[in-house]
Formats: C-alpha cells, structure tokens, sequence
C-alpha cells in the first residue's frame, strides 16, 4: 500500500484528513517497483543533501 501525505503543517481534524492519493497491491512485481523508486528517490534525496553541504562550506 502506497499513501501520500498532505501538507502534515495544517490542522487537520482527523487523521484520515491527512490522507492523499493511496494505492494497493498485492502482486510481488508491482510492490518491488514501488520500493524500487522509493529507494531510488531516496538516494538521490541524499546525494543532493551531501552536494549542498558540501557547497556551503
């Protein structure tokens, strides 16, 4: 299952509120693809985080 967050700054009144877009599956081939791109997105998250560090200093 796959569920994007709403902007978590609001006020939202129940948690369900928060809840944006979700997908399910349960075929092993869509699941790996969704942690695929996670992880992909994730890396690169990190890299950007390393690049700017580094630039500031």
């Amino acid at each position: 299952m796959s569920v994007e967050v709403e902007d978590d700054d609001e006020d939202y009144g129940s948690s369900f509120e928060v809840l944006g877009l979700a997908t399910y599956s349960n075929s092993e081939s869509t699941v790996s693809l969704y942690a695929s791109i996670f992880e992909i997105l994730w890396i690169q998250a990190e890299l950007n985080n390393k690049k700017k560090n580094i630039s500031s200093t």
